[in-house]
């Protein structure tokens, strides 16, 4: 049945408190209602995001499948046969490759066998490691065909309610009476996939000839099966995959309902950003509109002004304009603006003659003039106030890099011998000895 609901509506409770936050706002402030009516309808919307809401629109039916399928593959020396291009036993592997892929909602398992049979995957293994195990698979033609070994393997492994097997193989010489008696006595359902041609090719290192067995379509037939004989083009895996599927969804069977829902939350997150957006979009305009307000001011016109040009990048302009301010603060914003406007020697007179108690716009006072002496190729100067303010603040990096960019400067521009030496070396006159330890020649025996 379709309908609105929440998945998680113990979160609707928020919305109490929010609520009452809003009225203890409006009671108290009286002003700024509609910002802070924003503000709760973007909080009452989150709160629908953790509620989770969605619309019902029925059940999914999840069904289960009791089929399973062993694919046997023949790797016997007679598969190197190449009665078929390149071989039998590469087109086998293409084909069996795309029969997988074909069936990938169905219980697959794997066995290669010759002479004996190994059950490589079960029928519960991920499609995805059988496949890429056979797109890697390199493995030696030889042996004999021994079908009754593969089809017992096959038989021991399967569980299913319908269990097919499907024989991927030339088919050997091998007497099939037994095998039919195993099929029969066991249910299985024989797809014997013959790779190969009913003319055949000669077995290489051997002077014999290996043709397609038709015998072995009896031992489909007795098990209602199918054979299939390999083809150029993908009918052969068309008519596989139909006959199997045929089988498989007559033992589909329901295993549980879930409900089917359409999301909501994508669509509530979308809407509490677009009135972010314009919650952000109204305080541009009345910022927008104050700037508009105080440039026409002439009380505060110079500071505005300054920060409006020093956006655009007319540093000389804003600096201008923040001077016209007096104080401290205002006044290092034009001396900055001039430094951006490469204005040294006019920015420099600004610096030393601001008057502040406060101790971090100093220690940017004091950098900036160091940074102005440096500019004007005055190191000396720039490296005495930059070593003051290392001692001062240890840690600041920026502080620190300047420094040491002055300092390296100002060693490099020294006369050689006028240059401080970190270790002084002493030289002292080699002692003789009357007798040395070891003799000219002689070898450390470490």
């Amino acid at each position: 049945m379709e309908g609105f609901e929440f998945l998680k509506a113990e979160y609707l409770w928020l919305i109490i408190p929010v609520f009452l936050l809003y009225i203890i706002y409006v009671l108290i402030k009286g002003t700024e209602k509609v910002e802070m009516a924003v503000f709760s309808i973007i909080a009452v919307l989150i709160i629908f995001t953790l509620a989770h809401p969605v619309i019902k629109k029925g059940y999914k039916t999840i069904y289960k499948k009791d089929t399973e399928i062993m694919i046997m593959l023949d790797h016997s020396l007679s598969m190197a046969v190449d009665d078929i291009k390149p071989y039998r036993f590469e087109v086998a592997r293409e084909k069996v490759i795309k029969l997988i892929k074909k069936l990938y909602d169905e219980k697959i398992g794997l066995l290669l066998f010759s002479d004996r049979s190994d059950i490589v995957f079960m029928p519960y293994e991920k499609k995805e490691k059988i496949l890429q195990y056979l797109r890697d698979l390199k493995i030696p033609l030889k042996g004999s065909t021994n079908l009754l070994d593969a089809f017992s393997s096959a038989n021991s492994a399967l569980t299913g309610k319908r269990r097919i097997v499907i024989l991927v193989s030339d088919g050997g010489d091998e007497d099939i009476s037994k095998i039919v008696q195993l099929v029969k006595g066991s249910q299985l359902t024989v797809v014997y996939y013959g790779i190969g041609t009913v003319k055949g090719g000669g077995i290489p290192g051997f002077n014999a000839v290996s043709k397609l067995n038709l015998s072995l379509e009896k031992v489909a037939e007795v098990s209602d099966g199918i054979m299939v004989k390999v083809s150029k083009d993908d009918r052969d895996i068309r008519e596989i995959t139909e006959f199997i599927k045929k089988i498989s969804e007559k033992t589909k069977t329901e295993l549980l309902k879930i409900p089917d829902y359409a999301e909501l939350t994508p669509y509530i997150a979308f809407l509490i950003l677009g009135l972010i957006m314009l919650n952000s979009a109204l305080k541009r305009f009345l910022a927008g509109f104050m700037i508009f307000f105080f440039l026409t001011s002439p009380s505060y016109s110079g500071d505005i002004k300054g920060v409006f040009n020093y956006i655009l990048g007319d540093y000389e302009k804003a600096a201008v304009e923040f001077l016209k301010e007096k104080d401290p603060v205002s006044q290092f914003n034009g001396a900055v603006s001039y430094i951006k406007a490469g204005m040294c020697d006019k920015a420099l007179p600004v610096l030393k003659n601001i008057k502040t108690e406060d101790l971090e716009l100093v220690k940017k006072i004091e950098y900036n003039i160091s940074f102005c002496y440096i500019l004007d190729g005055k190191y000396k100067k720039g490296r005495e106030i930059l070593d003051k303010l290392v001692q001062i603040y240890p840690e600041d990096q920026k502080i620190k890099k300047l420094y040491l960019f002055a300092n390296m400067v100002v060693n490099l521009n020294k006369k050689p011998e006028k240059r401080k030496t970190v270790v002084e070396i002493k030289e002292d006159k080699p002692k003789r000895h009357e007798k040395s330890q070891m003799e000219v020649g002689d070898r450390n025996p470490w």
